[in-house]
């Protein structure tokens, strides 16, 4: 089982990386949001697949947790979902529309579509999703969480709001984003990750769309089995974050020298298998082992 030097050993990564880490937290002070040292909010970024998250391969923890939807439900363990009109479209809201957009790589290719047969979480935009995890039942908060922005509004109209939640309720801070565009039948262009890391826990997160519905998929959410002494909360808070910053840059150079799969590098290199992500870190969340 990952132990708290698993994550300490992303304290060593580059300066560089500890730099880019260090500047989510800088982004949100933009937005007149004050980030607790120990946390780090992170986003929107691009995401077409697992592979994007900031928290990939998912090791280094005592559990990873991501849910596809694809199954219908909302089934990973520990966490719950409210909103006005919540549902899974597809399965028991807007079954067959063309108006679902899951995350591109779950119907099992990375090609610019993300409809039927594709699944995601669907409610009204104003107030949005809240996500509630459960300490009981995890063992303990996860530190990072993270969740995939895919549809919201109409026209590309509206603005996206993020924010998560500390142990005691406290928030760490505000994301906003503005990157809808008018595709509102599978395009994925405009889907983007939001999520946040915190020493002590992230409780809840919530996510809204200023206008009309919201869409979201790829709820991901990892803790450590146990907490570190008092001393060492700085240097685990920079772990997180630097290994988030790593893992979003390093993938970034490898499409930039054309060593990855995409929508740019044609369908070649981008299969997937759908719902292969979430069973496989739900077997591998006692183990830390990494997802497919």
């Amino acid at each position: 089982m990952p132990t708290l030097g698993h994550s300490l050993r992303f304290v060593g990564l580059t300066l560089r990386s500890r730099a880019l880490a260090l500047s989510f937290a800088g982004a949100s002070a933009l937005l007149g949001t004050q980030v607790p040292a120990h946390a780090t909010l992170i986003g929107p970024t691009p995401y077409l697949s697992s592979a994007d998250s900031p928290f990939w391969p998912f090791a280094g923890f005592s559990y990873f947790h991501l849910e596809d939807f694809e199954d219908g439900l909302l089934s990973t363990p520990g966490v719950s979902a409210s909103g006005p009109s919540l549902c899974v479209a597809n399965f028991d809201c807007f079954p067959g529309s063309p108006l679902i957009d899951s995350v591109d790589a779950d119907n099992g290719l990375i090609d610019g579509y993300g409809g039927a047969p594709g699944h995601d979480l669907f409610a009204l935009g104003d107030p949005g999703i809240t996500v509630v995890f459960d300490a009981l039942v995890l063992g303990v908060l996860p530190n990072s969480v993270g969740i995939v922005w895919t549809d919201g509004g109409s026209n590309g109209d509206g603005q996206v709001t993020f924010e998560a939640f500390d142990e005691l309720g406290v928030s760490l801070g505000v994301l906003v984003g503005n990157h809808g565009d008018a595709d509102n039948l599978g395009g994925t262009a405009e889907d983007r990750f939001y999520g946040a890391t915190n020493v002590s826990g992230i409780s809840k997160i919530v996510i809204s769309h200023s206008t009309g519905g919201i869409e979201v998929d790829h709820l991901q959410y990892g803790g450590l089995s146990s907490l570190p002494e008092p001393g060492t909360i700085a240097l685990v808070a920079i772990g997180l974050g630097t290994l988030a910053a790593h893992r979003r840059t390093s993938r970034c150079e490898r499409r930039a020298t054309g060593s990855t799969g995409g929508r740019s590098a044609g369908l070649g290199g981008a299969r997937l298998a759908a719902g292969s992500v979430r069973s496989t870190s739900r077997a591998a969340s006692s183990t830390g082992a990494t997802a497919a």
